[in-house]
């Protein structure tokens, strides 16, 4: 599905008052755009919104009943009462009360309540399909789902409707039944892509290969908690520095010291008594329990000050659950210079020689200057024996080697997307199995960007390895094949230090996307930023560039060769399955305007472009897609030109002013520039600082 509605269809009905919006791109998998966009496309007269599950049942007066309450309570959530229905192996049927159950009970049936007089409503199920929500309220708070490729999207859209809300009410009637464990949950899907990887092994033991599935099916879930917690944690301290605020200027502190106490106690409960005893029964290996257990400790810290954290008094269950699910790894604990992060497809010769190199490499550094690394591979559903080889790793004595897993259908994009909530070192690196690395100059690099607290590091443009010199060691040339790219880099480097990071910030984003190979980011601007890759199969590094070159606030051009394009084998293995997308042509075309699309929503959402330097960033942003629109539009066939015709004036009409600051309304007039006018730009913007200094 595509979340920019660039290539969408809206399907009249008979009934006036249906809309159908036909997404026909992928979104990045989860269901928070697609709703987000349901919101956005209500009309300006609409009350009330209600999102409906199609997997589940709900009472024909469902609807009438949730209205009927919000008229009469002037409500600004509704919540209706539910239960569950498993259905069970010989056909029939089990109906249970919610999980939530005692909590729901004690909140009033007949009189409005929020979070101040029943703090208990927060741990209320944050399904959002039994609820109606007031349009007005959820637009005056900005009140939107989080969208990414995790699990628990709802968790932070309820923390952040539940805390603004000061009228709630509640329908004690079951209007709505969840179904358990049916064949369309998305943990099936996740299932079924973990069973089709074990087929692909050449392991003999039937119930190891189960075990197996339900690791990384379960590892899966736990990447979707993480995220979620850091949202709601972010909205939570951003909505008590707000209240923190109005209540010294009212003089009534007390009683909002209290609130917030018993609410952050509230959400570690939920943590303690909910996700991590879920986790900790569950099928997952011990060192991703660890590491899960890990990173919600890093969340907490980051969010919450060490005196917020002396004062709401973390509660010693949760830090005695978080140390139970660490206590087979105690001993690996010690902080994390570089995660790296390599997916992989059918690449069983290429990424056992890149692992055994990085280890090779790397491990020496570990003794030598404390320099600690871990390593995530997503497999794609090979069906080689990569899948086995990254088994042995994970298996074996590396216990800083993550295995995970995602669908080849998904594309690579999505498969990264999967170990970046579980990140824990300080910077990032992610590698390509067709290329061919100086892992030494990389620890290297590492070193410099955290020395300097940088948050971005560009590594300059290589595309071939030189002959070993007198003792044996081989060094890489600085050579390319992208004149862009050279271009740029020739430029920063000539001006040597003159330059400042916000000039270099704009002449990185004049790189290709492919800088990503020589891109080092760290690791908290990814999880500030919620920056992520494209969800679509091809281009999805777009997305990436843009996020985490355009809100870098301290980027660096850094001339240390690490990357090369020479592979460690002849065959590609990288874009194997996505250059020949099932459509042809027209679903190339497609997949190129929903890159853009998609990429410049992600932007206008992270407010980048409304920044200080957004106007800039605007500027160049449209020198990119004029680049890349003629690129595409001159090497695909006379007969894809048509539909390329009618995105390209629905993008350049309806998408490309989407969330871009007053200022820059104007039309701009280097739309119709060359594909050089980005280093063309980058140029001057660097000649007029050297000459301003």
């Amino acid at each position: 599905m595509d979340p920019t509605m660039m290539t969408s269809t809206r399907n009249s009905t008979d009934n006036i008052n249906v809309q159908v919006i036909s997404l026909q791109q992928n979104t990045n998998g989860g269901t928070g755009q697609p709703s987000n966009i349901g919101m956005e496309s209500c009309s300006s007269s609409t009350d009330y919104i209600m999102f409906a599950d199609g997997d589940d049942y709900m009472e024909l007066d469902a609807v009438e009943a949730l209205v009927g309450m919000a008229k009469k309570c002037k409500a600004q959530v509704v919540i209706g009462h539910h239960d569950e229905v498993t259905q069970n192996a010989d056909g029939s049927t089990s109906i249970n009360p919610t999980r939530a159950f005692s909590d729901w009970r004690k909140i009033p049936s007949r009189t409005p309540f929020n979070i101040s007089t029943h703090p208990l409503s927060l741990l209320t199920s944050p399904a959002p399909w039994r609820k109606l929500y007031l349009r007005a309220f959820l637009i005056d708070h900005h009140i939107q789902f989080q969208e990414g490729d995790y699990f628990y999207e709802d968790s932070a859209f309820h923390w952040n409707v539940m805390i603004h809300a000061t009228q709630c009410c509640k329908v004690d009637r079951r209007l709505f039944h969840y179904r358990r464990s049916r064949v369309g949950q998305t943990s099936y899907g996740l299932r079924t892509n973990a069973s089709e990887q074990s087929k692909n092994t050449t392991q003999s033991d039937e119930s190891y290969s189960i075990e197996m599935v339900n690791a990384l099916t379960n590892a899966a879930k736990m990447g979707g908690v993480l995220p979620n917690a850091h949202h709601v944690s972010r909205i939570l301290s951003d909505f008590f520095t707000q209240k923190h605020d109005q209540s010294q200027q009212s003089r009534v502190s007390s009683s909002f010291d209290k609130q917030k106490k018993k609410i952050v106690s509230i959400y570690f409960r939920l943590l303690t008594k909910s996700f991590i005893p879920s986790f900790g029964q569950k099928q997952v290996t011990s060192k991703m329990k660890a590491k899960f257990a890990r990173r919600l400790e890093d969340i907490n810290q980051q969010i919450w000050s060490p005196q917020e954290q002396e004062y709401i008094s973390i509660p010693s269950d949760y830090t005695m659950a978080l140390k139970n699910l660490k206590k087979r790894h105690l001993k690996n604990e010690h902080p994390i210079d570089l995660s790296i992060v390599v997916t992989t497809l059918n690449a069983a010769s290429s990424i056992q020689l890149l692992l055994d190199q990085v280890y090779a490499e790397l491990s020496q550094l570990a003794v030598q200057s404390n320099f600690h690394f871990e390593i995530f591979s997503i497999d794609r559903g090979s069906n080689d024996d990569t899948f086995s080889v990254l088994r042995k790793y994970a298996q074996g004595q590396k216990s800083n080697f993550y295995l995970m897993s995602s669908s080849s259908d998904a594309g690579e994009g999505r498969a990264f997307n999967k170990a970046i909530p579980f990140l824990e070192g300080k910077y990032v690196y992610f590698l390509n199995t067709d290329y061919s690395y100086n892992f030494t100059a990389l620890a290297e690099s590492v070193s410099y960007a955290a020395a300097n607290d940088h948050d971005v590091l560009i590594l300059p443009p290589v595309s071939s390895m030189s002959s070993k010199d007198n003792e044996g060691t081989k060094k890489m040339q600085t050579t390319t094949t992208l004149p862009n790219d050279d271009l740029i880099w020739r430029a920063v480097k000539g001006l040597e230090n003159r330059v400042d990071p916000q000039i270099q910030k704009h002449a990185a984003l004049g790189l290709s996307s492919s800088s990503l190979w020589r891109q080092i980011t760290a690791s908290k601007l990814i999880f500030d930023e919620d920056i992520a890759f494209g969800p679509t199969r091809d281009n999805y590094l777009v997305q990436f560039h843009w996020l985490s070159i355009g809100a870098s606030k301290n980027l660096r051009f850094y001339d240390k060769a690490v990357w090369s394009s020479s592979s460690h084998n002849n065959t590609t293995t990288m874009n194997a399955d996505d250059n020949s997308s099932v459509g042809g042509y027209d679903d190339i075309v497609s997949e190129v305007f929903a890159s853009i699309g998609i990429a410049q929503r992600a932007m206008a959402k992270s407010g980048i472009f409304q920044a200080k330097d957004g106007d800039i960033i605007f500027q160049q942003w449209k020198c990119f897609v004029s680049s890349f629109l003629h690129t595409t539009q001159t090497t695909i066939p006379q007969a894809s030109v048509a539909k390329f015709q009618v995105l390209y004036n629905h993008f350049n009409t309806h998408i490309l002013s989407h969330g871009i600051p007053p200022k820059d309304l104007q039309s701009f007039p280097y739309w119709g520039a060359t594909r050089f006018a980005e280093p063309i730009l980058v140029q001057s913007q660097l000649r007029d600082h050297v000459y301003a200094s």
